[in-house]
């Protein structure tokens, strides 16, 4: 992720429970081939959401090797015969699922269960080369005072959570790169430079740090904010960013608000990232229902469709 390193690229996809049981027009190893052969992504990011956020049904935690067998590890070794990494995110959203009927804030509640998860999947791919663990996709905060604000702490998040997962992970896993995100939907990150999380195996380490970013999270604050802290003094990965105009207030922009200006900040810090999100349902959306590209530059297309749809933008810069 600097020097000489491979710079990753590529995109997020759907929960692949949800894609098979959901996306009835494509399975899913035929996205894996959508975003390898048709983008030329050479990364994936896997969203496994842990828990049923909305009595649906889905939900690793609730069936483990059924999860692991008939989705993920297909899913996994597919990627690992067309030659793409693979980075499996434990994909909790603090704020849910619901629990008493309020938003389950705080990432503490879900310590038992992020160790359950790892204590399973690590184990699992820890021979597989091409598998990145992306420890907790977006934490927020213990003990709110507010639940919608901070206090975002860097060290309580590193000292409670982060560095026992890596701890817990590299006894199962002791080469497989780590991605540790922060506070606040991983945008408090500058800690990471000050107390960085320690490999208890590996010198140098092999973490990297992750933010995600949306015109809508935070609004004000620009990908430099958030990173320039740290960029230059620990590994850095962008591992969800989008746009979709029209969309819910976090996504919601275009390629001219949003975009140019994130890649303009990756490529000149030559950081890989993976896009959110290659899906028709999940915004910000880069395929339509019949899982064309959103976006993409041709004769007919006009030049709103471009700029508000990020499917084009993210194929010219892969």
């Amino acid at each position: 992720m600097d020097g000489n390193d491979i710079v990753l690229k590529g995109v997020n996809i759907a929960d692949p429970e949800v894609i098979y049981r959901d996306r009835h027009r494509v399975s899913i190893l035929d996205v894996v081939d959508r975003v390898f052969f048709n983008l030329g992504c050479k990364v994936v990011r896997i969203p496994v959401t842990p828990e049923d956020f909305y009595g649906y049904g889905y939900g690793f935690l609730h069936q483990q090797d059924l999860y692991y067998h008939r989705y993920l590890k297909p899913l996994v070794d597919y990627c690992v015969e067309v030659g793409l990494y693979a980075i499996i995110d434990m994909h909790y959203v603090d704020g849910e699922p619901l629990v008493d009927g309020n938003p389950s804030f705080g990432y503490l509640d879900k310590k038992s269960q992020a160790f359950e998860f790892w204590d399973y999947i690590a184990p699992k791919f820890k021979d597989y080369s091409n598998v990145i663990y992306d420890i907790y996709n977006e934490p927020v905060q213990p003990l709110p005072t507010d639940l919608w604000e901070g206090p975002y702490d860097w060290l309580i998040w590193k000292d409670e959570m982060a560095q026992p997962l890596v701890n817990r992970i590299r006894l199962h896993a002791p080469e497989n790169l780590i991605l540790v995100g922060g506070p606040n939907y991983c945008l408090e990150m500058a800690g990471a430079a000050s107390h960085p999380v320690q490999d208890p195996v590996n010198d140098p380490p092999s973490i990297a740090y992750i933010t995600h970013t949306y015109p809508g999270h935070d609004r004000g604050r620009r990908i430099a904010d958030v990173l320039d802290p740290i960029v230059d003094h620990v590994p850095v990965f962008v591992s969800e960013w989008g746009f979709e105009q029209g969309a819910d207030r976090v996504v919601h922009g275009t390629a001219d608000e949003f975009g140019t200006e994130l890649i303009e900040y990756v490529e000149r810090h030559k950081l890989g990232w993976t896009a959110w999100v290659f899906d028709n349902v999940w915004t910000s959306r880069m395929v339509n229902a019949k899982w064309s590209l959103l976006g993409e530059v041709g004769p007919n297309t006009d030049d709103t469709e471009v700029n508000g749809r990020m499917g084009g933008v993210v194929k010219r810069h892969l």
